[in-house]
């Protein structure tokens, strides 16, 4: 019994370091999704505003009588930034799962902190 109990006392430190260990991963991992998700609204308050821009160049290009809007360079300009954001956007709600995920067992956690130090 008196084994037992010194043997908790000498590693009662390992013990609250594996704890803070974790709860500190855990914490940057939130952080990492908070500005994930405020990037992700971002992206998504621009790909609103080209999309409206988007159609009122449609609408100015039909009241010009011009059928063909694919000829239209800055329409064209408009689409190729509506795709960027689109990949943007995606790669963060990927990066967001991925941090979601990550640190949900100890083990990941401290292997990760590990290879950092």
């Amino acid at each position: 019994m008196a084994e037992d109990l010194r043997y908790k006392i000498q590693h009662l430190g390992d013990t609250v370091a594996g704890a803070l260990d974790k709860t500190v991963c855990l914490a940057k991992s939130s952080a990492k999704g908070i500005f994930l998700t405020y990037d992700i609204n971002r992206l998504e308050r621009s790909k609103r505003i080209l999309l409206r821009d988007i159609g009122a160049r449609v609408v100015h290009l039909s009241g010009e009588g011009l059928t063909d809007v694919r000829r239209d360079d800055r329409l064209n300009e408009l689409m190729n930034e509506l795709t960027a954001i689109e990949k943007e956007i995606q790669t963060c709600q990927l990066q967001k799962d991925d941090t979601l995920q990550t640190c949900t067992s100890s083990s990941e956690c401290c292997s990760d902190n590990q290879e950092k130090e």
